[in-house]
């Protein structure tokens, strides 16, 4: 997992720089790094149209970033990305298997039995998932959401986040999930909730 840091780290500096930019007032998109999925990255951009936040698709043998949208404020970006650094590594590795144990039951526990991401289910892909608020300036936080799948042996780890919704639930789990299903079927069959997310335009704030 040491090269998904060495790539990541990368990606921050691409970031960083954009920083140095005289008008931050207004959220910008920042291009994309090292994507080397066309059809995963643009099934990413149409997701977060209307939307900001950020979308990071990592493959998680090799580290090679799969998609990347960011839109956002530069310095809430490098938030992000570097909660990525220390969490997406984390979580695929081998020896933490009660925080994978509980990564899968926050996605695939029935409902009612405390299932806090059920929306991430998809049918027979073992995606493990949790959210994890960071803040983003002086009074608000946003709900960020870590996923892998599959379970065993990941072929892809991802994180998004939708300012302006308090409930990783509501858009961030979502849209990674989404992103998960497309990437590993090749289509997405929850069609309802890919139209609903395309559709959707959370205010970020």
């Amino acid at each position: 997992m040491k090269k998904n840091c060495c790539l990541i780290a990368g990606l921050v500096f691409v970031v960083a720089c954009s920083c140095q930019r005289e008008n931050l007032s207004e959220p910008e998109t920042i291009t994309p790094v090292m994507a080397i999925d066309e059809a995963l990255q643009q099934y990413g951009e149409e997701l977060m149209q209307n939307k900001e936040g950020a979308l990071l698709a990592m493959d998680p043998a090799t580290g090679a970033i799969l998609a990347s949208v960011f839109k956002a404020d530069p310095a809430d970006s490098l938030r992000v990305i570097a909660l990525a650094e220390r969490c997406l590594a984390a979580i695929v590795r081998d020896d933490e298997p009660e925080e994978v144990e509980g990564m899968w039951r926050d996605v695939n526990g029935a409902p009612g039995t405390g299932s806090r991401l059920w929306i991430a289910h998809v049918d027979g892909l073992d995606v493990c998932g949790k959210g994890v608020p960071i803040s983003v300036d002086e009074e608000s936080g946003v709900p960020v959401f870590l996923g892998f799948a599959p379970r065993d042996n990941p072929r892809i780890a991802i994180l998004s986040y939708i300012k302006g919704r308090p409930w990783t639930a509501t858009y961030s789990a979502p849209i990674g999930s989404l992103m998960i299903e497309r990437y590993l079927n090749g289509a997405v069959q929850r069609l309802d909730l890919e139209m609903h997310m395309l559709k959707a335009r959370p205010l970020s704030r």
